[in-house]
């Protein structure tokens, strides 16, 4: 089975699976909207998506489905227990499709009717397996490897206390430091696992529109977290479809403006001071803002004489706004008013933020800047942190070349620098940092230029210094340029006492 049907059918099993629980909290309350907000967007997002896979049959339930929440939405039926028994009805069917499209590889045929669907848990028990290629990993059992990796940790130091440095410890660390790594590598996934498909989209909503898109993805071998990417999945379909419908306009047209028939279609991804920056844009119409002022007056979203005074780009971001389309009729691809706040929404829970631009005639640029949590330690709750930002100080290379790819296996971003022109050149390039590692026996070091160079741009000032010391010396004094001092030769007690500075600064920065 082709891999993007694969984990199409698997995250809508999930997501519909899921959707029990809404059904009953509706039962209950059936007054909350939310809710029925909540399961309209699982069903708007698979009718999407199997358009550009094929899957008529699910799409066609899901579209029934669709128009029957859309009804209770916005009040043309009331939400009665029949109502929403119809609701869950409609989920079963869309599981069962689901469940027999998955055992067999294609949708079931019409004539086999719901029988088929519901053989399907049979058929696929009874079916030869075929060759495994990938798996998915729960993320709590990676949390359970980390948390094994850390005990890890904690128990070398409690060796190293009384072994001292026996050889095999360097071992023992090198092992740690493989390990750690890898395990930090299963939370990461190329950027592109968000992309899949949308050519094939282009396409599809080319011929179904009557439109010539090219479509250019640049980035896609970006490694970022494997929860980063899956969420971004259906906000990349929804703002590409928009795009299409919305932004570009038709070969006849485009001639008439004078552009070329084919319209372009861009998604641009870079990192950048450790940040995921995502740049989709188009060469389209650009957005109706008079139409878009009209809607949201009409929607209730603002005055009529407060939205005649509002400048255009505070006009343009009531597209973000749940429920307000500027379509004309309702299609498969468009006019449902939902989509662009799904986007915003996704995005803001990943702890980002989303703007655009836009200029008539030219086309608009939605831009998306999402932190990037540290690989090893995910937020909580789906609450997304910055990546804490490190400097490290030392004239060793064979030192730095040591220490940095265990602060990097740890989930940090790491710089490192010899000297303070190093540090120059750095803050030179727009980098900050969180916390700053410092051999203070560095040949030439002088620490207040050191703590003049990272407060050159205003922002550095309350980084933690923290001064690496020799064998044996992290019971010395404290200088008084240092917040602590660390013993550069145990690892183990380096990465404590980088976390426990590290998660102070972002505490009190």
């Amino acid at each position: 089975m082709d891999k993007l049907l694969r984990d199409f059918l698997d995250d809508s099993a999930e997501h519909l699976g899921a959707q029990g629980e809404a059904i009953a909290r509706l039962e209950a309350e059936p007054q909350r909207l939310d809710l029925l907000v909540g399961i309209f967007r699982v069903f708007h997002t698979i009718k999407g998506t199997c358009g550009f896979l094929g899957l008529t049959r699910l799409g066609r339930a899901a579209h029934a489905a669709e128009n029957v929440l859309e009804r209770l939405r916005d009040g043309t039926i009331p939400v009665t227990p029949a109502a929403i028994g119809l609701v869950a009805e409609h989920i079963d069917r869309m599981r069962m499709l689901v469940s027999a499209t998955a055992a067999r590889g294609v949708e079931p045929d019409l004539e086999e009717g719901d029988a088929v669907a519901r053989r399907s848990r049979a058929d696929e028990a009874g079916a030869s397996k075929p060759e495994l290629r990938s798996v998915r990993i729960p993320l709590d059992q990676i949390d359970g490897l980390q948390a094994a990796i850390e005990a890890l940790r904690r128990a070398r130091g409690d060796v190293a206390a009384v072994a001292a440095f026996h050889p095999g410890l360097k071992r023992l660390d090198a092992a740690i430091a493989v390990l750690a790594e890898r395990i930090a590598r299963l939370r990461m996934a190329p950027l592109g696992n968000a992309w899949i498909g949308l050519h094939r989209l282009v396409r599809d909503l080319g011929q179904e529109l009557g439109k010539r898109i090219d479509l250019s993805l640049v980035g896609a071998e970006l490694e970022i977290a494997r929860r980063t990417a899956e969420l971004l999945k259906d906000p990349m379909i929804h703002m590409v479809r928009n795009a299409a419908d919305h932004g570009l306009e038709t070969a006849e047209e485009r001639r008439a403006a004078g552009k070329p028939e084919a319209g372009q279609i861009s998604i641009r991804a870079m990192r950048r001071d450790g940040h995921l920056l995502i740049d989709l844009s188009d060469d389209g119409r650009g957005l109706p803002l008079e139409r878009i002022r009209a809607r949201a007056v009409e929607a209730g979203l603002v005055p009529a004489d407060e939205a005649g005074r509002m400048a255009s780009g505070d006009i343009a971001r009531f597209v973000f706004r749940g429920g307000l389309s500027t379509a004309d009729r309702v299609t498969d691809v468009s006019g449902r008013g939902i989509g662009l706040d799904v986007v915003r929404a996704v995005v803001e829970a990943l702890g980002g933020t989303i703007d655009l631009r836009t200029a008539p005639g030219q086309g608009t640029s939605f831009a998306i800047r999402i932190p990037e949590a540290p690989v090893g330690a995910p937020a909580e709750d789906g609450e997304a942190e910055r990546t804490p930002r490190l400097l490290l100080v030392d004239d060793s290379g064979g030192f730095r070349d040591l220490v940095e790819p265990l602060l990097t296996a740890a989930g940090y971003v790491v710089s490192t620098a010899s000297d303070c022109a190093g540090i120059v050149a750095l803050r030179a390039e727009g980098r900050g940092f969180d916390l700053v590692l410092v051999d203070p026996q560095t040949p030439g070091l002088d620490i207040g230029a050191l703590v003049d160079a990272l407060a050159a741009a205003g922002d550095q000032v309350s980084a933690p210094i923290l001064a690496l010391v020799a064998e044996g010396g992290a019971a010395a004094a404290v200088p008084a340029w240092a917040a602590a001092v660390i013993d550069r030769s145990d690892s183990a007690a380096l990465l404590a006492r980088v976390g426990a500075a590290a998660g102070q600064g972002r505490q009190t920065g």
